[in-house]
């Protein structure tokens, strides 16, 4: 295995759904990179590795990671420069879903989507090559969802060419604040037109994927963001209508676009946009009078 040829990438929550096909896909694909399966729990991991097909499994290795963690954080990102010396690509795939208004799980669903992305790509950052490195994090349309429906002065801020981290913390600690008063209208997109605080918490994670991707251009290092779509994966119940190897070959598309494309939200390597109007058949219906 040459070290021109070789990758090292990581795929975070990929013990399971999305990130298990993502993993299974680049192993089938490139039998010469090593692919590090993100994984809470090494028992979840290592099972994660057993179902893979034979000749996939031989280039994967188990990352014990919990993105809501900094000192899991930290630890995998120090396991990583010891063993390898540099990630190549860092794929933010986990995340988890809450739809309603209960303050515990949207805080619990911001802290895994919004700041387990910002934690992790702050840990691993360094270990990212300049000019060939790449950053893949795992969106959604629902956020695009999100995004439209809130009101005119939050979408200004989100859309601010110059919007800084601090500002999107400032926006999830407000909504945070705003889920536990009850205070979500008038400043914030309705629950039925976001699905609640997963189509938020995605809203800000684009956001915060276009702000680092205009902050590393100078250096050569992509930013990508991708939804899957809506997959029947555990996330949703297996509700979803698209399969989650569809998913997984969804958020890989982009590993193919560079620096031009950074910040941009794709599935199945079409542009999403930025904001998108909620398909009808996902509009709550107006009550019977």
């Amino acid at each position: 295995m040459s070290a021109a040829a070789s990758k090292i990438v990581l795929v975070t929550g990929a013990n399971k759904g999305i990130g298990w096909e993502a993993v299974r896909l680049l192993a089938e694909q490139h039998p010469d990179w090593t692919i590090l399966l993100g994984s809470r729990s090494e028992a979840n991991g290592s099972a994660a590795v057993q179902k893979l097909p034979e000749a996939a499994r031989k280039h994967v290795k188990v990352l014990l990671i919990d993105v809501t963690d900094e000192k899991s954080v930290q630890a995998a990102a120090a396991q990583v420069k010891a063993d390898y010396g540099r990630l190549d690509i860092l794929i933010n795939n986990a995340g988890i879903a809450s739809y309603s208004l209960d303050y515990d799980s949207a805080k619990a669903t911001f802290d895994t989507n919004v700041y387990g992305v910002k934690r992790t790509t702050d840990a691993f950052l360094p270990l990212i090559p300049e000019q060939s490195g790449h950053i893949s994090i795992v969106s959604s349309e629902v956020g695009t969802w999100s995004h439209f429906n809130s009101p005119a002065a939050l979408q200004q801020k989100l859309e601010d060419p110059n919007v800084t981290w601090d500002t999107i913390d400032n926006v999830a600690q407000a909504y945070l604040t705003a889920v536990k008063n009850g205070s979500l209208a008038g400043s914030f997109p309705a629950p039925e037109t976001s699905f609640g605080s997963y189509g938020f918490s995605k809203a800000l994670v684009s956001t915060y994927g276009r702000m680092l991707g205009r902050q590393l251009a100078s250096k050569g290092i992509p930013v990508l963001l991708s939804t899957p779509g809506y997959c029947a994966t555990d996330l949703n119940n297996n509700s979803g209508f698209r399969t989650a190897a569809k998913g997984g070959e969804s958020i890989l598309l982009v590993l193919k676009r560079g620096v031009a494309d950074s910040g941009k939200l794709f599935m199945d390597d079409q542009d999403q946009g930025i904001k998108n109007d909620m398909p009808e058949e996902y509009k709550p219906k107006p009550a019977n009078k």
